[in-house]
């Protein structure tokens, strides 16, 4: 028996005029991190635990990216910022992330089970999401561009699937907007039809090492800027959201 299952983007509405409530009474945020799409990640080795070299240097632009963001989201009155690690590395023993260098303004989100921070890893008790080092589409021109597994492209009634797509998807079901999203210039093309008001950090999809300006870096601190504008207009967006409903069979 076929019927029909309404998934829902919650889509961020900003309104300049409108005062932030969920900012004032200090939202939780939660940051979820990949890696291809980091600040100075250049090749495919910083991104594997196999590599330990390339990897050690994949990790500080890592810490450097997330470290921006969550500055930025503090400066504009967050509440706690948890971080879930979304990156595959092979790096059983620890996250990517370096936490002994992280900003003291967020926690990792260590539990003793197993779980996916695409699905899992989201509850009702967020506010609004973060997503850091983000990247392409599979089979498309984006820096690392893949889409879960490397080669499989996912479309659902004509909307093409990016991972930031299914991140927003399973927030999706408490009403949780993605507020933010860095990665490469090809993933902000992505984005824009389906996301048209989120607030982006992009770089060059090819000259990772010298990205454009308004990367996380800690030299270049528009991932800061972004998150904290971000995080300022979460309250205009529970009360202005859009919702744009995808009708998949089942």
């Amino acid at each position: 028996m076929r019927g029909l299952r309404i998934l829902f983007f919650a889509f961020l509405f900003i309104s300049g005029d409108l005062i932030s409530q969920a900012a004032t009474n200090h939202p939780k945020i939660l940051l979820i991190y990949d890696m291809e799409g980091v600040s100075g990640v250049s090749h495919y080795e910083m991104t594997w635990v196999e590599r330990p070299e390339d990897y050690a240097r994949g990790r500080e632009f890592l810490t450097s990216d997330v470290n921006a963001a969550i500055r930025g989201l503090a400066a504009a009155g967050a509440g706690s910022i948890w971080i879930q690690d979304g990156h595959g590395s092979g790096n059983v023993k620890e996250p990517d992330l370096l936490v002994d260098k992280m900003d003291p303004h967020a926690q990792f989100d260590f539990r003793d089970r197993d779980f996916d921070p695409y699905d899992t890893g989201i509850d009702g008790s967020v506010d609004a999401i973060v997503c850091v080092g983000m990247h392409a589409r599979a089979n498309t021109d984006g820096y690392e561009a893949h889409t879960v597994t490397d080669r499989i492209s996912y479309r659902i009634n004509g909307v093409d699937f990016t991972e930031t797509h299914i991140v927003a998807l399973s927030a999706a079901r408490w009403g949780i907007p993605v507020i933010m999203v860095s990665g490469d210039n090809v993933l902000g093309e992505q984005l824009k039809p389906d996301f048209p008001l989120l607030e982006y950090r992009t770089g060059s999809r090819r000259t990772a090492l010298q990205r454009l300006p308004g990367c996380c870096t800690t030299a270049k601190p528009g991932c800061a800027t972004a998150a904290r504008r971000s995080s300022k207009a979460i309250g205009s967006a529970w009360t202005r959201c859009g919702a744009a409903a995808i009708r998949s069979r089942c």
